[in-house]
């Protein structure tokens, strides 16, 4: 079993172990570091479940704040409504491939495959660059800061990887002018 699945079992003990904790000042301090400070909030809960009894090691996966996040929404039964981060990234990937493949400019596209050569971060600014002078919200790129995202565009544009895992199917991008 991989630490993924212990951390779903431990993850769901410790939300039912918390649906049952009834210390007003626990809960007090939970929602101040909520969206706020997310390592104060682990602590918090680390500390409330070692004094109950737990080991607080079995709770490292909070020390990454999504899961801190997701205890929270689950504590609450609350989820963010509409697509996630993810969901959302996933969709301007797409637009984005759609657009550098339809983006006839052999300068641009020769600048970009040497931009890589330098760094994923060049590589990223100049994508972004392109993005933003033809109108869309460059914004939406942020996710090419990863260089593990720079590298997929790269490979569908460059190497020939298939460009369906990242596109579905052509349609046009909705931040750019038509």
């Amino acid at each position: 079993m991989g630490h993924g699945y212990k951390h779903r079992l431990v993850k769901a003990e410790l939300i039912s172990w918390l649906w049952d904790y009834e210390d007003k000042a626990f809960w007090q301090s939970l929602a101040s570091f909520a969206g706020k400070d997310w390592p104060a909030f682990a602590k918090c809960v680390k500390k409330a479940w070692q004094q109950a009894g737990g080991n607080a090691d079995d709770l490292s996966f909070l020390d990454n704040s999504q899961h801190s996040v997701n205890v929270w929404q689950l504590v609450n039964r609350t989820k963010k409504p509409g697509p996630s981060k993810k969901d959302g990234q996933l969709e301007t990937k797409a637009e984005l491939m759609d657009w550098l493949w339809s983006y006839e400019n052999d300068q641009f596209l020769e600048e970009l495959a040497a931009s890589k050569k330098k760094s994923w971060k060049a590589f990223a600014a100049r994508v972004k660059s392109d993005w933003k002078s033809a109108g869309g919200n460059v914004g939406q790129l942020n996710f090419l800061d990863n260089s593990q995202h720079s590298k997929d565009v790269y490979m569908v544009i460059f190497q020939n990887a298939p460009a369906w895992s990242l596109r579905g199917q052509p349609r046009q991008p909705r931040s750019l002018p038509g």
